[in-house]
């Protein structure tokens, strides 16, 4: 459950579904992307090997208006779905599948679109482009498949980690897919790379965290649980978080925090992409497959 609700979360769901449908790819992991574009009646195209006269004039002019770097652009008139082919393998998937939404969504009737990182970020406060990004999400995460797999793990980094690769998604992708749809009580709370306050503390990225359905309920949504920044000193798992140099740390800390039901002591596994530091909530279980988390996972 994310704090973006989005009404048309089952339309889109629902066109995602004839989207894989249209490409023969509802049990197909990973998704094969240029299938899709191809079935739903696109054709693509790269930044990069066109010339900017090429590009639509409409596309030029949203483009302008972009300081950062355009990763993406939908020309729906056209059927052109424009892409930069320099993007790694994961973030060149969802810039794909994202475009598609564009075009497969009826409602979205803007005849361009242009996107960067601003647009392809889960804190993007532009409804279509949350519709955008919930449809990529679907398509690349093969609806309930993925949270399905996932889920017959041990509540914990090791099912989503392990996984990830065979859908073609980062890790990071991976994690807060899992925390959104679990059906079990989880939450992934993000930090920034850095400590502040002279090391001492960690500033939280609310817009990069994700609680679970069952989490919420029980417990509350996990961005009550933190301000803007928490000191490290805290508990023992975020001074672990704080200074962690490999990818993964196995979920064996335990982390306090005042919820809704009073004060609760849930296991804390930890995740750094070189970007980000994350913290996976969950309670102690002995239900599910053991999962080992992998140490290399899939580049964020």
């Amino acid at each position: 459950m994310t704090d973006l609700q989005i009404a048309s979360i089952q339309d889109v769901r629902r066109y995602a579904r004839g989207a894989l449908a249209a490409a023969g790819a509802v049990d197909l992991a990973p998704v094969p992307v240029d299938d899709v574009v191809a079935a739903v009646g696109l054709h693509k195209a790269s930044l990069f090997d066109l010339g900017e006269p090429d590009l639509p004039p409409r596309i030029r002019e949203l483009a302008k208006k972009f300081t950062g770097r355009v990763l993406g652009a939908m020309a729906i008139k056209e059927k052109i779905l424009y892409v930069d082919e320099s993007l790694s393998p994961t973030r060149r998937r969802f810039t794909q599948a994202h475009e598609i939404g564009h075009h497969a969504l009826p409602w979205h009737e803007g005849a361009y679109f242009v996107d960067d990182r601003t647009t392809l970020s889960p804190h993007t406060r532009r409804l279509l482009e949350q519709e955008a990004n919930a449809f990529a999400a679907e398509v690349l995460f093969g609806l309930n498949r993925f949270t399905d797999e996932a889920d017959a793990y041990r509540p914990g980094l090791g099912g989503p980690l392990t996984i990830a690769g065979r859908y073609g998604a980062s890790s990071h992708a991976a994690l807060r897919r899992y925390a959104e749809t679990s059906g079990h009580p989880v939450a992934l709370v993000a930090f920034g790379r850095y400590t502040t306050h002279g090391g001492r503390a960690l500033k939280v990225f609310p817009s990069q965290c994700a609680t679970s359905g069952s989490f919420a309920e029980r417990y509350g949504n996990v961005t009550t649980f933190f301000g803007d920044h928490v000191l490290t000193a805290r508990s023992p798992a975020l001074a672990t978080l704080a200074t962690l140099s490999d990818q993964v740390h196995e979920d064996t800390l335990e982390m306090p925090l005042e919820t809704r039901r009073g004060a609760v002591t849930f296991r804390a596994g930890l995740f750094y992409n070189q970007h980000l530091r994350f913290m996976l909530l969950t309670r102690r279980t002995v239900l599910g497959r053991r999962a080992r988390a992998v140490n290399q996972p899939t580049t964020a």
